[in-house]
């Protein structure tokens, strides 16, 4: 990965959403790569009232999956994911073509607004 590349992630990871008084806006943070990085192919969900639960793990030949990581967030937070994956996905689809996922071309996400873009409920 060239150092240039390595900039633009570090720059990706280094924006947060904070809320305050009932507004979203965005923050610097920083964020320290992992030491370690783990692949996953294959992920399961648990839902409660107070938490997402996300569980990645790998699909093997067998059939079967090993678990690899597993993160709890708070339902706002995995909306924040949930719009940060989208904008990444937009901006790999920029920078290095369609994804070739037949369901991901029906979907067709986009996300346009800014943090602290809210409309009146």
């Amino acid at each position: 990965m060239s150092e240039q590349d390595t900039e633009k992630l570090e720059e990706a990871t280094s924006k947060g959403l904070s809320l305050h008084e009932g507004k979203y806006s965005e923050i610097e943070v920083a964020i320290p790569f992992a030491s370690s990085w783990t692949y996953a192919n294959v992920f399961a969900f648990s839902l409660s009232p107070m938490d997402i639960r996300i569980s990645f793990g790998e699909a093997l030949p067998d059939g079967k999956a090993e678990a690899r990581a597993g993160i709890v967030m708070t339902p706002d937070q995995a909306a924040f994911l949930a719009l940060a994956l989208v904008r990444q996905i937009n901006e790999f689809e920029q920078r290095f073509g369609a994804i070739r996922n037949p369901l991901w071309k029906t979907v067709n996400l986009s996300v346009s607004s800014q943090p602290g873009d809210q409309k009146p409920e």
